[in-house]
């Protein structure tokens, strides 16, 4: 693990986009340790680890250094670089957790940003893709940033249909399951 003396230090998985969004936007490295370090599956989840991947695409220069369990992250952040990318998000957590970020660093990229983002359109934890178009886009027009330039769109909500009908499986019986899946996505 790299450690430098600049770098910001931290415990606990708590704010960790936040705490790397910052990081990425002040340009300071950071260290985060003990990521669920007590827990019966320690270190990064799934969806964080999906993240770090993405801000790793949409940055030139970062260094992430993980270690075996998961649970002390180093990360040096590159320039917000921008440009094309497609992203498979984490299955675990919506779009909507990727978009809240993506949303504070797209003003500050060297190139416009054009993302495709692949994974559930909506949750019962995070925003879903209509509500941030309908609140974080007028908001960064009160920032001054054009709202107009700005554009969130959904191709498909397939996925989430199939995931409704998988999570409705599990609890439910099979008849029940397959009235729901020709309510929700055509078969």
């Amino acid at each position: 693990m790299a450690t430098q003396a600049h770098s910001l230090s931290y415990a606990g998985c708590n704010f960790l986009r936040q705490r790397l969004v910052l990081s990425t936007l002040s340009g300071r490295p950071v260290k985060i340790r003990k990521i669920r370090a007590r827990d019966d599956n320690p270190g990064l989840r799934d969806f964080e680890a999906s993240f770090i991947r993405l801000l790793d695409k949409i940055t030139n220069g970062s260094r992430i250094e993980i270690n075996q369990t998961g649970t002390t992250l180093y990360y040096q952040p590159g320039l917000l670089y921008g440009g094309s990318v497609e992203h498979d998000c984490s299955v675990l957590r919506s779009i909507g957790y990727y978009l809240e970020s993506l949303l504070c660093l797209a003003p500050f990229m060297k190139h416009p940003l054009r993302i495709v983002l692949r994974g559930v359109t909506n949750d019962q934890v995070d925003p879903s893709v209509d509500v941030l178009r309908a609140t974080a886009l007028p908001l960064l027009k009160q920032f001054g940033i054009d709202g107009e330039s700005f554009e969130l769109k959904v191709r498909m909500c397939e996925f989430l249909a199939v995931y409704i009908c998988v999570k409705h499986y599990l609890t439910n019986s099979l008849e029940e399951l397959y009235d729901m899946c020709i309510r929700v996505c055509p078969i």
